[in-house]
């Protein structure tokens, strides 16, 4: 059985008399379900703090951060070892 990308262990399989299969099929972003190692199972939503970046904000333009760059800086800031040839 899969959740998203991985595949869960046969031998997790038990924990479907806990929580419905469906449920873990169709979990949304910030819903999760946790296993720890000495068998407690746990289900919550993590909700994103409001204060949080959102997808495609642009925080350098929020903050007013100018990113600048200077056309020598690879020669006088990186050591040598660190430049690919």
């Amino acid at each position: 059985m899969k959740q998203g990308y991985y595949q869960i262990p046969r031998e997790l399989w038990w924990i479907f008399k806990y929580l419905n299969p469906e449920w873990i099929r169709t979990m949304k972003p910030g819903e999760f379900a946790i296993l720890s190692s000495s068998g407690l199972i746990g289900m919550g939503l993590f909700e994103q703090p409001k204060w949080h970046k959102k997808p495609r904000e642009n925080i350098l333009k929020i903050l007013d951060i100018k990113i600048e760059k200077k056309a020598d800086y690879e020669e006088e800031h990186i050591p040598p070892h660190h430049i690919r040839e």
